[in-house]
């Protein structure tokens, strides 16, 4: 087998039963492993087939999918602010539905500054 993938076996199969098919009773001896592969081919290209339309089908529930969650996230927005607007934005209730309650600004922590040394020139004169 040149390729190990299944579509190179199964074109290597159709091209092994091409001359069977056309040539029937000349081997005699291989009629029965003809028909299993024969039997095999078919149960191969159904599966093939159903394959294509359940990846078809999945696209489409893909596609489906996203249009709820868009849906659902305006829905879910839409509820948390009336939530807000019920019980305020401030109170605790808010929790309760996985809302955080708006608790203050948190004041900026202020450093006391950092002084920086100056290097301190140099009085001594170089001596020559």
């Amino acid at each position: 087998m040149k390729g190990n993938t299944y579509d190179a076996s199964f074109a290597e199969w159709r091209r092994l039963l091409k001359p069977f098919v056309n040539k029937p009773g000349e081997t005699p001896h291989l009629d029965g492993h003809v028909a299993k592969l024969v039997s095999l081919l078919a149960q191969v290209e159904e599966i093939e087939g159903r394959q294509s339309a359940l990846a078809a089908a999945k696209q489409e529930m893909s596609q489906q999918l996203k249009v709820l969650v868009v849906e659902g996230r305006k829905t879910a927005a839409f509820l948390k602010a009336g939530i807000r607007d019920h019980y305020g934005r401030k109170a605790e209730k808010l929790t309760e539905y996985g809302l955080q309650p708006f608790r203050g600004n948190k004041s900026a922590k202020t450093e006391e500054p950092v002084e920086v040394q100056q290097p301190v020139p140099s009085t001594t004169t170089p001596t020559t």
